[in-house]
This record gives C-alpha cells, sequence and structure tokens, in this order.
C-alpha cells in the first residue's frame, strides 16, 4: 500500500506541474499600440485592438466610463458600433460628439491589459451668422459680422468683390469695422472661413450707402455738315436715384425742343443741341437732387475753338533729334485765326542734361504763337509746328492753344517726348544699314585672310622652278 500511494504522490504531482505550465502559455499579451486618429466627420473609422493568446478571456471596449462591448456583445445599441472578427472597434457615420479617448482592455486575473485611442473628429467649417443686406448714409461707422464653427476652429478672412481688397478684421477675426463710409465703400464683402478640412466657405454681404448726388459734365462736339452737334453728359452719382434738371442761363429750365433733345439713361443724363448756333451759346447748368441734398454743375458753351488734340501717330521716343514736326487737330465753328504753342524741359524729366541756350530754364514754359495765314473754312483744321535746337537725354512738355473770332480755346493735353542718345556712332546712317555694312566689311576681310596664304605658296613654287 505504501508503494501504491507513493506513485499515486508522484503522479498527482506531474499533473499539477504540467497545468502549471498550460496556465502559464495562454496568459494575453496587448500588440496594439496607443494612437491617434484624425476622423472626417460623417466617415466610418476602425480602431485596432490586436491581442495575442486571448484564449477564453474577454475583450472589453469602452469610452471613458461607458462600456461599448465586452467580447462580440454591444452593449451600445445605437448601430453605429460593431466589433469586428479580430475585436477591432468599428464606429460609423461618426459625429463630433464621438471624438475622445477609446479604451481596449483585457482582465488577466486581475491585471489590466490595454491600449487607448484618441480620436479626433474633423469638422469642415460652416459659417453660423452673418448679415445678408445692410444700408447706411455717407458718413456713418458700421460694423459686419462673420461667425463660423468646425473643428480645428476655422479662420476667417474678408475681401470686398469689387477690387479683391484684403480687409482686416478686429482681433476676433469675426467682426470688421468700416468707419466713415463713403459710395466708393458699397458693394460685396466676402467673408471666408477655412480651416484646411475641405473646401473653405464663403458668404457675403451687400452693403448699400446712401448719399447724395456727385456730378460731373462732359462737352462732346460732333461735326456735323456745317456745323456741330454739341452733346452734354451729365455724370451723376446718387443714391437713391436723383431727378435730373437742365437749366440754361440759371433760370430757365429746359426740355425737349425742336433744337435740344434731353435722353436719361441713368447715370448718364444728356442734352443734345443738334446743330449749334450763335443763338444756343451760354451756360448750361445740369442739377441733381435727392432725399439726401441736391447738387449742380455748370458749363458754357460758346463759339471758342475746342481744345486741340495732338496726332495719335507721334513718336514719343526718339533718338538724337536736334528737331521735331509737332502736329494737331482742332474743332472750331469759325475759322481758326492763330494757335499759341507752349513747350518747356519736363520738370520730372531732365536726365543729365546740360541746359541750353535755345531753351528757358525746365520751370518756365517757352511760348511761339502762329498765325494762321490761309483760314480754313472746314470745321476740323490742321496745323502743324517744328521744335529746334533739341538736347539728348531730355523729357519735353508741349501744349497748344487755338484762337477763333470768338476767343482763345483752353490748353490740349499736355503732349510728352523723349530725346535719348543713340548707341554708337553718331553717323546719319540707320543702324540696320550699319551693321549690313559691317558684315559686308569683315566678310572681305576673312576672304583676303584666306588669299593671302596661297599667294605666298605660289610665289614660293615659282622661285624654286626658276
Amino acid at each position: 500500500m505504501i508503494g501504491r500511494v507513493w506513485v499515486c504522490f508522484i503522479l498527482l504531482g506531474f499533473v499539477s506541474k504540467n497545468k502549471s505550465k498550460s496556465a502559464a502559455t495562454i496568459i494575453p499579451k496587448m500588440l496594439s499600440k496607443n494612437q491617434s486618429y484624425e476622423v472626417l466627420k460623417g466617415s466610418s473609422q476602425v480602431l485596432e485592438c490586436r491581442v495575442e493568446n486571448l484564449g477564453k478571456f474577454v475583450v472589453l471596449w469602452r469610452k471613458g466610463d461607458r462600456i461599448l462591448s465586452a467580447g462580440k456583445l454591444l452593449i451600445r445599441k445605437d448601430g453605429k458600433v460593431m466589433i469586428t472578427e479580430k475585436y477591432e472597434l468599428k464606429l460609423s457615420d461618426i459625429e463630433e460628439s464621438d471624438a475622445g479617448e477609446y479604451v481596449c482592455e483585457v482582465d488577466v486575473f486581475g491585471e489590466t491589459k490595454e491600449v487607448r485611442h484618441q480620436m479626433i473628429v474633423l469638422v469642415a467649417p460652416v459659417i453660423t451668422s452673418w448679415e445678408r443686406t445692410l444700408e447706411v448714409s455717407a458718413g456713418d461707422d458700421l460694423t459686419i459680422i462673420c461667425e463660423a464653427t468646425g473643428n480645428p476652429p476655422p479662420k476667417i478672412t474678408w475681401r470686398k468683390h469689387q477690387d479683391g481688397k484684403v480687409i482686416i478684421p478686429d482681433e476676433t477675426g469675426s467682426k470688421v469695422v468700416l468707419k466713415n463710409l463713403s459710395r466708393r465703400d458699397a458693394g460685396l464683402y466676402i467673408c471666408t472661413a477655412d480651416n484646411q478640412v475641405n473646401e473653405g466657405v464663403e458668404k457675403i454681404t451687400k452693403i448699400t450707402v446712401k448719399y447724395p448726388p456727385e456730378v460731373k459734365i462732359e462737352e462732346v462736339w460732333i461735326p456735323h455738315k456745317k456745323t456741330f452737334e454739341v452733346r452734354l453728359v451729365c455724370h451723376v452719382n446718387s443714391y437713391p436715384t436723383s431727378k435730373v434738371t437742365w437749366f440754361k442761363n440759371e433760370n430757365t429750365k429746359l426740355s425737349t425742343s425742336d433744337e435740344i433733345v434731353i435722353e436719361n439713361h441713368e447715370p448718364k443724363y444728356v442734352m443734345k443741341i443738334e446743330k449749334l448756333k450763335v443763338k444756343n451759346f451760354g451756360k448750361y447748368k445740369c442739377k441733381a437732387s435727392n432725399a439726401l441734398g441736391n447738387t449742380e454743375e455748370t458749363i458754357e458753351i460758346t463759339g471758342k475753338p475746342r481744345p486741340p488734340i495732338f496726332s495719335g501717330d507721334q513718336r514719343e521716343i526718339l533718338s538724337s533729334v536736334k528737331q521735331l514736326n509737332i502736329t494737331w487737330s482742332t474743332d472750331s465753328i469759325v475759322p481758326i485765326t492763330q494757335y499759341l504753342l507752349a513747350y518747356r524741359k519736363s520738370q520730372t524729366g531732365v536726365i543729365l542734361s546740360a541746359p541750353s541756350s535755345s531753351m528757358s530754364s525746365p520751370s518756365d514754359w517757352s511760348q511761339s504763337i502762329i498765325p494762321v495765314e490761309v483760314p480754313n473754312a472746314s470745321l476740323t483744321s490742321f496745323s502743324s509746328y517744328t521744335l529746334k535746337n533739341l538736347d539728348n537725354e531730355t523729357v519735353y512738355d508741349v501744349r497748344v492753344k487755338a484762337m477763333n473770332a470768338f476767343g482763345m480755346s483752353k490748353f490740349s493735353k499736355v503732349f510728352n517726348f523723349y530725346v535719348k542718345t543713340s548707341v554708337g556712332t553718331q553717323s546719319d546712317i540707320a543702324p540696320r544699314s550699319l551693321q549690313t555694312e559691317a558684315k559686308e566689311v569683315n566678310s572681305g576681310s576673312s576672304t583676303l585672310s584666306l588669299l593671302l596664304p596661297v599667294m605666298c605658296v605660289l610665289i614660293s613654287v615659282k622661285e624654286n622652278f626658276s
């Protein structure tokens, strides 16, 4: 009996030892590492949890203190969570509230094996508050607002639609303060919210500025058989729209008649004299009025010549010339009797130029009176004048006005031209001709240099035979 008991004891010890080894080989090991996931709102994401030698132990998922699953059993029942065959946690249709820390853990005899994942939900920007339309009066201050949400928080920028001008907001970025508004501040202001998640979004605020009329008259003469058609164009800017009235000599209100036609094409208001006569001479006033005030401008129609216009084909950059013929045209209802031409070295355009005895100092205008020997009966006259003794590296200003039986016109616009020093030779030969001749000379020299050795060889041979 003693021997048998001893054998059983040995066998039981052997079995107990093997059981201890078996238990040691199935202790689970967490293979996954902590990760951070950036996930777009509305998308899906799988969170990893790889466990080696899981055996009969249970994988548990939780978010904070809320248990989501235990093994394959789902505790969260909203249909957005599922467990894969490898015990990964799959989240679908992710919302901002799903952001946070997720823990996968296995309890092994009271010791927790776990992995922690941080999920950040990226949300494209959404502009939640902005003004669609605003109306203010000129001189007022105005604050416009644009607020947006998103993750990460979006950056808000402003620009004006018409010119693309960047508008600087306050320190929050959501407000723009516009001070002392004028009509030029009216328009569309675009707020853009962007956080690099998908594309930025935009909203538009329309600002309307009420202001009194601004008036400017343009005078246009059009040759018409034996006289001119004269159009006075009154450019009116205002909001609200202005009522526009034409007057002659202050008090005579004008309307369409046999001689005058009045046309309104906002913002242009036109008074047209179809056939200009002496009786049409006088002062004409354009008066514009709206709820914020009234503005007027007056212009006088006379028989004086129109300001001369320089020919458009005249060169503005010249090389080492000493004189220049300047041409222009002038409209006049009666023949031109003389011109006054003024010229000078430009106050801002003298380039290393030495003073010339033939010209005055740059700040003064020299003048020449040009009489018209044979008056031209046509409505448009053409004339010219030659400026002499010009200096190199100098910019010149020229202007001209005309006189007829009714008086002197206003000066023309200033015509500028620049005399530069020619590069290379001062010869009168054109640069292209010089290049051609140079090539021909070089070619001849090359031929001669090739012939000389041949001639020397022939001479040497002849001497040997002689």
